[in-house]
């Protein structure tokens, strides 16, 4: 379609996409249509209780198992009901998780940011020294193959138990 009138003036098309996704939604309305709005209100509606049970879980799983691998997180979840999926990146090292829950399937850090592989990583260390955690949690062995933390992960997990390690350290300094 040309947008130039019959008298040699250029018709204004300014925001021609947002009033054309406007006329739709109304043209929609009109027939009883469903529109993509209301698909994504339900949507992120019916996700944020599963993003919520999810998260209740996890935080049931750590206070009840109080795990300190990575195995035992993972079977203290399947425990309540839920199944992590390993994210494992072509490094064949762990970048993260996936929760399945209910038909739903979400990274870690879409249910919330407490559940990354790091801050997951992290929780798990806060109770030991560095070098126990590393031994045991550096070379997993999931899915039936052995596998490293990513780079990230073990950083994170790193400088979570150096910060730890400090504070004791200033803690005894001071007489506490």
């Amino acid at each position: 379609m040309n947008r130039i009138d019959f008298k040699g003036q250029a018709y204004n098309d300014s925001f021609i996409g947002k009033r054309s996704q406007l006329a739709a939604e109304k043209v929609a309305e009109k027939m009883q249509l469903t529109t993509v709005k209301q698909v994504q209100w339900e949507k992120q509606h019916n996700l944020s209780a599963i993003r919520s049970e999810i998260k209740r879980r996890h935080d049931l799983t750590m206070h009840q198992f109080k795990p300190r691998t990575f195995q035992g997180y993972m079977k203290g979840m399947e425990t309540n009901g839920l199944k992590v999926i390993p994210s494992i990146n072509k490094a064949n090292k762990l970048q993260g998780f996936r929760f399945e829950f209910d038909k739903y399937n979400l990274k870690g850090s879409e249910v919330h940011r407490s559940m990354t592989g790091g801050n997951i990583g992290k929780t798990l260390a806060s109770e030991k020294s560095m070098s126990s955690f590393l031994k045991e949690n550096t070379q997993l062995k999931l899915v039936g193959k052995t596998v490293e933390l990513s780079t990230g992960m073990a950083k994170a997990i790193a400088k979570q138990v150096i910060k730890k390690i400090i504070s004791k350290g200033m803690d005894a300094g001071m007489g506490f």
